[in-house]
């Protein structure tokens, strides 16, 4: 009789084992390859990037990795959880929470029904990290991992957006702006003595921290309070995807050339004023208003006007003289100035947003900056036409490889066939309108003004001589002849036979 041949089947393709029966070193094995690409990859506030900060980093992100390896590994099936809860993680992750180990006789416990004489059992060092954790302050730990200030001293349990849930103790569940909500970590807090004696020290410390009550509730939902490190990260971390925000906010460096970008840009990092969104819409509008207009140039001549007035031409040569020795004019401004510069650049941008909108409408583009915003375009068209100079004879023919040695944007133009320049030039049609709703709005006002002082004289004209041509007998013009009613003729007249007609008559 022929004897069966026990064979070993491997985990493969051959056999019909489960994940849920892979041997718990394996699963230990990868838990560690895990805990090692999530260290890497997930995210750990620049606060703690510092080299006197590295014991708090530690504590931080084994919390973080502890709270990530429960929710994703152990949570795959209970025997994946039974074999990790021996990772060798959960030991460095104690040490680190506890490191006096003063909690360390609650990692043994009496087995139930049992004398007094019975063994104790030691639990799981992952149980035993959980019941740490579970009674502990996580701000405190985080931010005194020396000491055992925290432990076992939680109260009450708070929302964390990384953490999702945290337990704290009585004063910071009391005092939730008392610590940054973010990071974690603590506002400065001295004694009266040593306040005395370090007070320039104490102040400065205090200063750089910058723990202030949060506004930006859009960028940080269910957030008390963030430091200064925290807010600086993440308007760094909304405007480098941007060119345009990074050169609006002055790159990393947070110097914007615009004296109110900067204010908000400041008021922000240090005091917490406004939002992200804010900060960005005030530097948009200012590199936009810097780049395209005339802004700062009639900001100059308006401060130069004010000082002519008031000191007369010695006031003047002042304001020359301080120019010179001071590299920026406007980087220390108080705050008593600053209500004045915004009342004055709010009449002036109206003056810029003109000058911006006439200089468009008179090189040949009339395209509203509204059409623009909410692209009114029409599919297969341009949303440009070319424009044809109303005195071509008084234009100098160019050649196409002319070159006037200018190496500048606005100084390119493109030659026709006829030797003329075509309008609009190359310039004005890259150029953008402005970023904001706000901005676009104002600007479309200021089109439509200027739009209206260039084009309703003219007008005016064409129907006064459509008045006059119909009342004469025997006049002939074109298609058109004396004796018509005024209002026909105009009703009969095309958008081109418009355009014509001022083109040929006004010169526009």
């Amino acid at each position: 009789m022929a004897t069966a041949t026990a064979t070993t089947v491997y985990k493969g393709k051959v056999t019909h084992r489960s994940w849920p029966q892979l041997p718990p070193e394996l699963v230990r094995t990868i838990a560690t390859y895990y805990l090692l690409d999530v260290s890497r990859t997930s995210y750990c506030p620049q606060t703690w990037d510092s080299r006197e900060a590295w014991h708090h980093r530690m504590v931080y992100t084994a919390l973080r990795d502890a709270s990530d390896l429960e929710r994703h590994m152990m949570s795959i099936c209970p025997q994946w959880h039974l074999a990790l809860q021996n990772h060798l993680f959960w030991n460095q992750a104690i040490a680190l929470i506890d490191p006096t180990d003063a909690l360390g006789n609650h990692q043994f416990i009496a087995p139930k029904g049992s004398s007094q004489q019975s063994t104790p059992i030691k639990i799981s060092p992952f149980q035993h990290f959980h019941n740490i954790t579970r009674v502990s302050c996580f701000v405190c730990r985080i931010n005194a991992p020396n000491s055992t200030l925290g432990l076992a001293n939680a109260k009450r349990l708070s929302r964390h957006p990384y953490f999702l849930t945290i337990p704290l103790c009585r004063e910071h569940d009391r005092r939730p702006v008392s610590y940054c909500g973010l990071c974690l970590r603590v506002a400065p807090v001295y004694e009266p003595s040593l306040v005395a004696a370090h007070l320039s020290a104490a102040a400065q410390h205090e200063h750089i921290i910058a723990i202030v009550e949060n506004d930006d509730k859009d960028s940080f939902p269910n957030v008390e309070a963030t430091c200064r490190a925290c807010r600086t990260e993440w308007l760094w971390k909304r405007a480098q995807d941007t060119p345009g925000d990074r050169e609006a906010i002055g790159g990393n460096r947070f110097e914007p050339q615009d004296w109110e970008a900067r204010n908000a840009v400041d008021s922000y990092i240090d005091l917490a004023e406004g939002s992200i969104g804010d900060v960005l819409t005030v530097a948009r509008e200012k590199l936009w208003l810097r780049k395209n207009t005339r802004l700062e140039f009639m900001m100059k001549m308006l401060k130069k006007t004010n000082r002519v007035d008031s000191e007369g031409l010695e006031g003047l040569e002042r304001y020359y003289n301080e120019n010179e020795e001071e590299e920026d004019p406007e980087s220390d401004i108080s705050e008593d100035d600053i209500e004045l510069l915004q009342i004055e650049e709010s009449h002036v941008k109206d003056m810029a947003l003109g000058d911006w909108a006439r200089a468009r409408i008179l090189d040949g583009h009339w395209i509203s900056p509204a059409d623009t915003w909410y692209q009114h375009i029409v599919n297969g068209y341009k949303d440009w036409v070319p424009a044809v100079h109303p005195c071509p004879w008084t234009c100098e023919p160019m050649s196409p490889v002319e070159d006037d040695g200018e190496d500048d944007e606005d100084a390119e133009v493109t030659i026709g066939e006829d030797g003329e320049k075509q309008h609009p030039l190359p310039a004005t049609l890259r150029s953008t309108i402005p970023p904001t709703f706000a901005l676009c709005e104002q600007a479309f006002s200021a089109h439509q003004r200027q739009l209206k002082e260039i084009l309703v004289p003219p007008m005016k004209n064409l129907v006064r001589k459509i008045v006059i041509e119909c009342q004469t007998p025997g006049m002939t013009s074109g298609p058109w002849r004396g004796g018509e009613d005024p209002a026909i003729r105009a009703a009969k007249m095309s958008m081109e036979d418009v355009l014509r007609e001022l083109r040929n008559e006004e010169g526009i």
